[in-house]
């Protein structure tokens, strides 16, 4: 089977009170390298239009490749963030991994036990 790409990658900016998808990218894989390639290409489409991109902050999925590349074009000073959506579906993986869910006979999941004391400080949980 030809693999085309290994990863669809999705730059979004700031708008107002929100935030645009305004690059996508098919990148062949997800090393550092092909990301500072990436992002090197992105800097200097943006230069050509005449908007210098300097961001203060990402937010990504915790890969360390994707926080050494934007440090490498972007500088030390800017500042990675973990986004909740890749956090939750992280822990949503390894409660599944570690064999805390199962199937019911009308195709619900159910979670066996899991308390995320971090979201849910035990003396506020109503279990």
């Amino acid at each position: 089977m030809l693999l085309l790409f290994n990863q669809l990658y999705m730059i979004r900016a700031p708008h107002g009170n929100s935030a645009i998808s305004c690059i996508y990218a098919l990148l062949s894989s997800k090393t550092q390298t092909t990301l500072e390639e990436l992002l090197a290409d992105v800097v200097q489409s943006c230069t050509g239009s005449r908007f210098d991109p300097d961001p203060t902050n990402i937010f990504t999925d915790n890969e360390k490749a994707v926080i050494n590349s934007s440090h490498t074009q972007f500088g030390d000073d800017v500042r990675a963030h973990g986004c909740f959506y890749h956090l939750t579906q992280n822990t949503w993986h390894k409660v599944q991994a570690l064999g805390l869910v199962f199937v019911s006979n009308m195709g619900a999941y159910i979670l066996r036990v899991f308390i995320l004391e971090g979201f849910c400080p035990m003396q506020g949980c109503l279990i």
